[in-house]
This record gives C-alpha cells, structure tokens and sequence, in this order.
C-alpha cells in the first residue's frame, strides 16, 4: 500500500518539476522573442531571473484553464457527435 502511495508522490513531483522547467524555459523564449521584437536585447533590458519567473507565473494559469477548456470541449463534442460526420447527425435527427 505504501508503495502505490511513494510511486504516486515520486510520479506527481516529477512531472510538477518538469512543468515549472518547461514552463520557465518558455517563458524565456517568450521574452526573448518579444525583446527581440522591439528591438531590444537581454543585455539592454534590466531583467533579472524573478522578472521571467513572473511573467510564467501570470500566463501559466491562464494557459492551464484553456487547455482545460479546450479538453473539455473536445470530450463533449466527442460525446454528442459519437464519431459520426455532421451529415450524418443532421440526416438522424428528428
């Protein structure tokens, strides 16, 4: 029993350390391609490593709710289509 809850707890922090890496590395990316867009720099921008860990920490939420949103999206169009084509639904509905 106590296995199941250590490989549970092992597999959670792996993957929230490999979403706060990922995230924190696009974010970077993300700065650096809209610095670049203004035609500015990292050596001219006074940013420090917090300042990049802030800005993943503003979209982060966002982009998880949207994704959510997205699957949810997804699984009940997938429920109420039942893989058949749009003709099809329109051709068996009352």
């Amino acid at each position: 029993m106590y296995d199941i809850k250590e490989k549970f707890i092992t597999s959670i922090s792996s993957i929230i350390g490999i979403v706060v890496s990922l995230s924190f590395s696009v974010s970077i990316i993300y700065d650096w391609g809209f610095y670049s867009s203004l035609g500015l720099t990292f050596d001219t921008v006074a940013a420090s490593l917090s300042d990049h860990f802030r800005s993943t920490l503003i979209w982060l939420p966002t982009l998880i709710c949207s994704s959510l949103a997205v699957v949810a999206n997804e699984l009940l169009t997938q429920r109420i289509e039942q893989g058949l084509t749009e003709k099809e639904i329109i051709e068996n509905s009352p």
